[in-house]
């Protein structure tokens, strides 16, 4: 196989050799192209090569290339079928798949000599095993006539003297993978054992006791070949198939056996032994119940191992055992029982459901056969070692009442359970330092367990003191002693009934709650759970009061574990093993002051009360003389008409009236400040220079003032004062959502952004459609009205920014009969104004009392996630004139900045903000 593998050329200088015939010639240089027979990575390259194989395949031949894969040991394929057809098939598939890899199949031999017929006859010598009466297999012999597997007898030279190192050698040359001789390899490995208890050196000679003994085994240990069994354990054709494993235990060893029971569909059944596992007991003397356990163990660890090799659906799963005290301990939590027995049903419980464990007497129990030992003439008649339990082969008498739910809860007194003794001094002080040191949980938690191991390393030798990480028991005896300096802390009077009356006063606040002391001494809440199957945690959690420390800390420990999920949630996760009094109010004022939990969702938002209206905003004015201005947009449109054109960005600026909200609109393709200078000059240039302009603090009107404020020096400093016209325009720059802006500029763009989504959706236009359809957006804009519509039909029509402009609504119908303009500043003032005097929201007096230099907030932006706001400190208020600040200046990590406070969203008190923490 190996020298089917070549080697890369830039590798086989590593794989040299010098030769040379005779010492008169020179040394020559060779260097190996093919995998090396005896290097250490050869089976490696080998076995890899064959697995490349299997992956090249894999989508075409599924089935073959599963087979290469799996059932190769390293250059002998052990492979099958349930019919014959099928196996042929499988037969010329993989020989034809490897043979174009250089791979040549050879020496085929079956149990169906229908398949060896098949072979090319001219090469039949070459391709057929000759021996037709066994071909040994992994160290078994396989008989293919008789489909068995059969053992290869072992023989002593006869001169050969009887020591422990020549028995050891003899027995270490029964090969027996699959456990079969389990019952008879457990008398060799104690008589190992023993000689090890003896101290005898490896080349002395034995004891007459010993030698007599070792005899005896010999005999049975060479004629091994007589024991056959069969290949194939299922029935033909099974309709269901079980798994059974047994565990069983003596004094001197511990064992476990697994079975393969299949059911056809005419009702035959047929149970056969498929494996089998023995170990001897330790020097180290142990009790039976926990060999049983070691037994239960092994039982488990094998039981997984035939579940990954067999690639069968198991109709049940079945595991039995003769102890009721095993069956006992994995029924129960493992914190239940001593270390020793803790571990090992921990194990147990991970790798195998406990709902699959059944009792079994001890006469029915195969597995006691390989525990107690067997001499060989009784192992191969024997009906319960080979196929199991009588019962097996009857569907009807089965044990009843032996399934693991029957022993849950038993009162029989178990061994090895835990038991805890905690020795905490319980002082009258109710300040207790430890619990405000730490703010985290886990921290608290183990800083007392390492107090515990100091404690105990110093009453001991330096030989006998701990070290390492903390261990399970160490945390959760920690973790018990906090629960009880809390409880006793806060239910003094609790305890002291429970511990003389057994119940709690009548007043008590514990009434409800029916609580009861364990055997630790902690407060556990009684309930109407006891019935259930719930573990004893949940169906008892420890009571614990609702204002104190250590109760915050499991909260917040419970809040951040849950990902910060709700009040509901983290308090369902809490009840788990504890019941805080007064849970949901706790947890939801917990919760409240959790940092990241208040940025998503900021409820503590800051408005202020809605201030007083500019004069500019309530008094008749020219249309158009003062104006609010922003920017909406990008939106997409064609660079031109034609249809390979490409897509541009184009925005649209918009000019609002203060004093009758009409609007005006422009189109420019970018943001700079040139270009709204240009936006300017053709608003100026059709409606006329405005006096005012109120904007934010964008770049591009910034820019575009300081432009306008340089050439009015220059015009100011010349003999053309007069003209200065369009720059003597006075620019506010104000805090977006400022009492000047009162919300007009946004109502705007919003309306404006509307329009042009849902009329244009995907479609893009050119630049002068999209212009057109501006436009025609700012005639409907100028059409809302500006008072609420009357019912009535003899009312006249409402008054809209149309009217200041033409004198109706730009979308109306032309009228004949125009009226003069003061008509309709009158109408402004008696229908439209007096609607400006309500504040409909932010009406609260001092609705930011908290507001002052020094406070926290978090600086809403909008299109940024809440989790992303910046966090911000207060520096300068800005008070208006009534006194209530709405503009405040907030210096952040990248700078320093005004908002408006709507904007801002002020953090609890902050010695309450928790941040985010983290374990250690």
């Amino acid at each position: 196989m190996y020298r089917q593998i070549l080697i890369d050329q830039n590798e086989r200088n590593l794989q040299r050799i010098v030769w040379r015939d005779s010492q008169d010639e020179n040394v020559k240089h060779f260097q190996l192209n093919t995998v090396t027979y005896g290097t250490s990575s050869a089976s490696f390259l080998s076995t890899r090569c064959l697995k490349q194989v299997a992956m090249d395949n894999l989508k075409l031949w599924p089935l073959e290339s599963d087979i290469i894969r799996s059932d190769f040991f390293v250059d002998d394929l052990l492979t099958g079928s349930s019919d014959f057809e099928s196996l042929n098939k499988i037969r010329e598939n993989i020989c034809n798949i490897l043979s174009q890899y250089g791979f040549q199949l050879r020496k085929f031999q079956s149990n169906d000599p229908r398949i060896l017929e098949n072979i090319d006859r001219n090469s039949k010598e070459e391709y057929l095993i000759t021996n037709d009466s066994s071909i040994k297999t992994l160290g078994v012999s396989w008989m293919p006539k008789a489909d068995t597997l059969q053992y290869n007898s072992q023989t002593i030279p006869l001169n050969q003297s009887f020591t422990k190192r020549s028995i050891l050698s003899f027995i270490a040359k029964i090969f027996d993978p699959l456990g079969i001789l389990g019952p008879l390899s457990i008398r060799a490995k104690l008589l190992i054992q023993k000689l090890w208890r003896l101290q005898i050196d490896w080349d002395d000679d034995l004891p007459d006791e010993i030698t007599g003994e070792w005899l005896n085994l010999k005999d049975e240990i060479c004629q091994v070949g007589l024991m056959q069994i069969p290949r194939h354990v299922l029935v033909k054709c099974p309709k269901i198939i079980e798994i059974h494993g047994f565990s069983d235990a003596s004094e001197c060893a511990y064992a476990c056996c697994i079975y393969i029971r299949s059911i056809a569909s005419d009702g035959n059944i047929q149970s056969n032994l498929l494996c089998a596992k023995s170990r001897v007991s330790p020097i180290k003397c142990q009790t039976l119940p926990r060999l049983e356990l070691l037994g239960a163990l092994i039982l488990t660890r094998l039981f997984v191992k035939c579940l990954k090799a067999l690639n069968i659906d198991f109709s049940r799963i079945y595991l039995w055992t003769d102890s009721t005290i095993v069956l006992n301990w994995i029924s129960k939590e493992p914190k239940t029982w001593k270390t020793f027995i803790a571990n090992r049903v921990a194990e147990i419980q991970q790798n195998s459901n406990i709902i699959d464990w059944n009792y079994i007497a001890s006469e029915h129990n195969p597995a006691d056969i390989i525990s107690r030992g067997s001499n060989l003439k009784n192992l191969i008649h024997s009906d319960l070692w080979l196929h199991g339990p009588a019962f097996f082969r009857n569907q009807i008498e089965w044990p009843s009442n032996s399934n693991i739910k029957n022993f849950i809860g038993s009162k029989k007194e178990i061994p090895e359970v835990r038991i805890t003794s905690l020795h905490v001094q319980v002082t009258k002080s109710k300040n207790f330092e430890i619990f405000s040191r730490f703010s985290n949980l886990k921290k608290l938690i183990r800083t007392v367990a390492y107090c515990f191991r100091f404690c105990e390393n110093c009453k001991v030798l330096a030989t006998q003191r701990k070290h390492g990480s903390l261990a399970l028991l160490e945390i959760e005896r920690s973790e018990t002693a906090l629960v009880i300096l809390v409880q006793n802390d806060c239910f003094e009077g609790e305890i002291l009934n429970l511990k003389t009356k057994n119940k709690v006063h009548s007043k008590s606040k514990l009434k409800i709650l029916s609580p009861f002391l364990d055997s630790r001494g902690v407060i556990r809440l009684g309930g109407r759970l006891k019935n259930s199957r719930l573990n004893f945690d949940v169906k008892h959690p420890i009571v614990l009061p609702s204002k104190h420390p250590f109760t915050n800390l499991i909260i917040d420990f419970e809040h951040l574990r849950t990902f910060h999920s709700g009040a509901q949630c983290t308090l369902s996760h809490i009840r788990q093993k504890y019941w805080p009094i007064g849970g949901k109010s706790a947890v939801r004022s917990r919760i409240r002051k959790c940092l990241v939990c208040f940025k998503v969702r900021p409820h503590k938002s800051v408005f202020p009360k809605m201030g007083e209206l500019p004069s500019n905003r309530v008094t008749p004015s020219r249309i158009f003389s003062s104006v609010f201005v922003d920017y909406a947009g990008p939106f997409e449109i064609k660079a031109s008409k034609t249809k390979t054109n490409k897509i541009i960005k184009a925005y649209i600026c918009i000019f609002v009236c203060s004093a009758v909200k009409a609007v005006h609109i422009e189109v420019i393709s970018d943001l700079t400040s040139n270009g709204f200078l240009s936006v300017l000059k053709r608003f100026v240039s059709r409606r006329g220079i405005c006096d005012n302009i109120y904007s934010d603090n964008a770049t591009n009107f910034v820019g575009a003032n300081n432009e306008l404020v340089a050439i009015r020096k220059l015009v100011e400093s010349s003999s053309f004062k007069d003209y200065l016209g369009f720059f003597k325009i006075t620019w506010h720059f104000l805090p977006p959502r400022s009492p000047h802006f009162g919300g007009l500029h946004e109502a705007a763009v919003k309306s404006c952004k509307h329009h042009i989504k849902r009329v244009l959706g995907g479609i893009h236009l050119d630049y002068e459609e999209f212009y057109t359809f501006a436009i025609q957006i700012e005639a409907i804009l100028n059409s809302r009205p500006l008072t609420p519509i009357s019912s009535d039909p003899c009312d006249l029509e409402a008054l809209t920014p149309g009217h200041f402009l033409i004198g109706q609504q730009l979308t109306a119908i032309p009228e004949r009969d125009l009226k003069a303009d003061k008509h309709f500043w009158a109408r402004w003032s008696k229908e439209y104004l007096h609607l400006l005097q309500v504040r409909t929201k932010w009406n609260v007096e001092d609705a930011n009392p908290n507001i002052h230099v020094g406070s926290m907030v978090i600086l809403k932006e909008e299109n940024v996630p809440s989790t992303c706001w910046p966090l911000g400190r207060v520096v300068i208020t800005h008070p208006g004139k009534d006194g209530i600040i709405r503009v405040v200046t907030v210096r952040t990590k990248s700078g320093t900045l005004k908002r408006a406070v709507n904007k801002l969203a002020l953090l609890p008190i902050e010695s309450e903000v928790r941040p985010v923490e983290t374990d250690e």
